[in-house]
């Protein structure tokens, strides 16, 4: 073949793989995300390239599976922008097949969203995305970039309150938990799984279900959930509304698959008008269960009322432990403190981690994170690392402590507006507000955005 009829070929080639690759992009209806979808003829791997010129620069995460059949989600970008994008298969053999360069211009974020102004403080780039729940003001969900820029954003009515977001492990969908936000109505409770640009959205229905759940490895959900009943809480004869708290677990489709744990069945009902949380307007609420952790053989719950962290068998629904200061099973060893009012349990690693709000009706109180070591043959707390920030806020509500795989903590202060990610001597790595003080529900890294709708 001469050099000329080479050139000649490849050209034919280069423009026969770019006839094939004819994708079609949708803009999503939340956040500044793109659905490009395409197909070829022999199976490929499924890539995005992007960048805001034509020189584009980005690529979608993962993609490696090869199909003939490709939708990939663009994500983490700015909004209303401009981008510039070709989409790319590579074939087993290693031909690579692209398109013609496309454009496309992304989303501004809701006028109420966008009041939550959440910024980066710090000039360390954080290594992923955040996902945050908001309260208060707007409920929602957001997600800012590693240089906390707003690239995701999901609002919700002011009828309804969000406390628990999740990005799944590949990068796609949001999971997140709605609730009455006056906390009168149960049937409003429910979960929520949203692809990133909207386009699919299925809503398991979980009836009383509040604060928490889980995600459980087989697609499932573990749920809290409130057990009102009426009982004589005053001894006078006479029946109150009472509420109470079990964990149950849930199928997308909203069948309870069993109930796991009900604490009427294990706990002794002590509460009066004084003690109540009064969470629940006309009823007693005297367990209020406000955070979930699920391990492979075990739940961690934690109660606000009674300020105790509860480990309960996952297969047998039995209650192995009680942590707590005022009633448990252990003992806190000399110099250990204990905690109350406490949000979001975590084991990790064999170690109990919490976010301590502590009763801010107590002159000089402040909320800090903390970790405990547990001996569950001494039944012995130590505590072994507390990160306290500034210690003068106190925050009465909300918060978490997420441990990352450096071991830093990322701590968010609830009601404070702010999340930070500290290093095990409590230096600040990186820091996130929401400006103007917009209370944060929980807060976690992410997965990278985007890629590849499960195939």
């Amino acid at each position: 073949m001469f050099a000329g009829q080479g050139a000649e070929a490849l050209l034919l080639f280069m423009w026969l793989a770019c006839a094939e690759l004819d994708p079609t992009v949708t803009v999503g209806e939340y956040g500044a995300v793109a659905r490009v979808t395409w197909e070829t003829s022999e199976p490929g791997t499924s890539r995005v390239e992007f960048g805001l010129s034509e020189d584009l620069g980005e690529v979608t995460p993962r993609g490696d599976t090869l199909v003939t059949t490709h939708e990939v989600l663009v994500a983490g970008l700015a909004p209303t922008t401009e981008y510039y994008a070709i989409a790319v298969s590579e074939t087993a053999d290693g031909r690579r097949l692209e398109s013609r360069e496309f454009t496309f211009e992304t989303r501004s974020p809701d006028p109420d969203i966008a009041t939550i102004n959440v910024e980066l403080q710090l000039d360390t780039a954080a290594p992923s995305p955040m996902i945050l729940t908001t309260v208060s003001q707007q409920s929602g969900v957001v997600i800012v970039d590693p240089n906390g820029r707003l690239v995701w954003w999901r609002d919700l009515p002011k009828s309804l309150v969000v406390a628990q977001a999740q990005l799944t492990a590949d990068g796609t969908e949001v999971v997140f938990n709605v609730a009455d936000a006056t906390h009168v109505d149960p049937e409003l409770s429910a979960i929520h799984r949203l692809t990133l640009d909207g386009a699919t959205e299925t809503i398991t229905k979980t009836p009383a279900g509040h604060h928490d759940f889980v995600l459980l490895e087989d697609g499932n959900y573990a749920v809290i959930k409130a057990d009102m009943r009426q009982y004589d809480a005053g001894s006078d004869g006479t029946l109150d509304t009472v509420a109470g708290d079990a964990i149950i677990e849930v199928a997308p489709d909203g069948t309870v698959i069993r109930e796991v744990w009900n604490a009427w069945n294990d706990l002794p009902v002590t509460v009066t008008e004084e003690t109540s949380t009064r969470f629940y307007p006309g009823a007693l609420d005297w367990i209020h269960l406000n955070g979930l952790w699920a391990t492979e053989d075990a739940y961690y719950a934690s109660s606000h009322a009674l300020s105790t962290i509860f480990k309960i068998d996952r297969a047998t629904g039995e209650l192995v432990w009680r942590l707590g200061e005022r009633a448990g099973d252990f003992t806190f060893e000399e110099g250990s403190v204990g905690f109350s009012d406490q949000h979001a349990p975590r084991w990790v690693d064999g170690k109990l981690v919490l976010f301590n709000n502590r009763d801010c009706a107590i002159a000089d109180a402040y909320s800090y994170g903390v970790e405990y070591e547990l001996d569950e043959v001494q039944m012995t707390a130590r505590e072994t690392r507390r990160h306290e920030g500034t210690a003068d806020f106190c925050s009465q509500v909300l918060g978490n402590v997420d441990v990352l795989e450096d071991g830093n903590w990322l701590v968010n202060w609830g009601t404070g507006g702010t999340a930070e990610e500290v290093d095990p001597d409590g230096e600040a790595v990186r820091r996130l507000t929401t400006g103007i003080g917009f209370p944060i529900g929980n807060a976690h890294y992410t997965a990278p955005l985007g890629g590849p709708i499960a195939q």
